[in-house]
């Protein structure tokens, strides 16, 4: 597809988000059965349910505007995939590997917050009705909350317990 105007960017930045949520599933559940500390395990597996959510809003959104679902590549998130599991072929550690995957998923709940905020933008510059601009304000919020919630578990008293493990 020809990116010649801001419709056709915001179709095709779409087009990568929702590729990005619907791999994401599939990641995120592959981090479910690789957690070792339950509480990340969980989050992970709440978040990929809540990004089901996020792949139907998309739908939504292609649905206000008329427009069949279609996804684009994203070679940031194909990128995040291949170092996670270039990672872990390396690393033998459980712990490390919990770690690993709770930064990486810090990594990527930022690039979808700027992606959502970027698409925000095209569409307020577009005029998008809501029926386009709530999915997408939704998601950004559940995205922002996921972040917080990886951020305080990094600083949790079982996340340090296994640093101090891993650096003692």
């Amino acid at each position: 597809m020809a990116i010649n105007n801001l419709e056709d960017l915001f179709v095709h930045e779409l087009e990568q988000m929702y590729y990005i949520e619907t791999r994401l599933v599939d990641v995120l559940g592959d981090f479910v059965e690789e957690a070792n500390n339950e509480t990340l395990a969980s989050g992970f597996a709440e978040h990929r349910d809540e990004t089901r959510t996020h792949a139907e809003r998309i739908e939504q959104v292609f649905d206000a505007l008329g427009r069949e679902v279609t996804e684009e590549q994203s070679h940031v998130l194909d990128a995040l995939v291949e170092e996670h599991d270039s990672f872990v072929e390396e690393s033998t550690d459980e712990q490390l590997h919990d770690l690993y995957d709770m930064q990486a998923g810090m990594k990527t709940e930022r690039i979808e917050i700027t992606a959502y905020q970027g698409l925000l933008t095209l569409a307020g510059k577009l005029d998008y009705p809501d029926a386009v601009t709530d999915p997408l304000e939704d998601t950004l919020s559940e995205e922002k909350s996921t972040l917080r919630k990886l951020e305080g578990l990094s600083k949790g008293s079982k996340i340090k317990s296994m640093i101090g493990k891993l650096t003692g």
